[in-house]
């Protein structure tokens, strides 16, 4: 169209450019999410894997009730924790004096050392402390004679100080792997989008 004299008419606008997607993807916030879920999720099931583990190992220990005696059945050339049972073990002090004398299957009696660190377990029925270690010469009957006051049994099995506190380094690492990771991502994601969006603004603007 032409305005009178034969000119044309002025332009009347600029075509708008279609702005760049931002980049990263929103979808990497969600994937750092996601990483973050699954070290929690993986830290829980660590945790509860490692808790029926040890919660199968106090079932299959060998007990002598006190007053009482009893064989046991033990592997050669193994270290062995002699457990107190009794109700609120892993809270409270044993409730009456115990003792505790084992013989090897040639007769001979094995010395055992009083535990050195506070190791207790609640599993179930089974509530106990760590009270003597000894380590066994040979694979065969072991008798063990109690004495002391009755509502305690002596529970023998391998140590589990080890046990928890391997679940509970291996959870944690896990749980904070999977944070600090889900973070970084995140937080990467975020930082580009936004750097994304002012270049993009700067370029586009008229």
């Amino acid at each position: 169209m032409s305005q009178p004299g034969g000119y044309p008419a002025p332009y009347s606008g600029w075509a708008q450019p279609t702005p760049p997607p931002v980049r990263p993807s929103g979808w990497w916030i969600v994937a750092g999410a996601l990483v973050i879920v699954i070290g929690v999720v993986g830290a829980i099931s660590v945790g509860v894997a490692g808790f029926m583990r040890m919660s199968n190992t106090v079932n299959q220990f060998q007990r002598v009730d006190v007053p009482g005696s009893g064989d046991l059945r033990l592997e050669a050339g193994r270290g062995y924790t002699v457990y107190f049972e009794y109700p609120g073990a892993s809270s409270d002090g044993l409730p009456a004096e115990v003792r505790a004398r084992l013989v090897d299957p040639a007769g001979q009696v094995v010395q055992m050392q009083k535990y050195g660190s506070q190791v207790t377990y609640q599993f179930g029925n089974h509530a106990g402390r760590a009270g003597f270690s000894f380590q066994s010469g040979q694979a065969g009957a072991y008798h063990l004679t109690t004495l002391g006051g009755p509502g305690v049994t002596l529970a023998v099995g391998g140590g589990l100080g080890s046990s928890i506190g391997g679940t509970i380094l291996i959870a944690g690492l896990i749980g904070v792997i999977g944070l600090l990771v889900g973070l970084a991502i995140i937080l990467t994601a975020v930082i580009r989008r936004s750097r994304s969006r002012a270049v993009g603004g700067r370029g586009f603007a008229y």
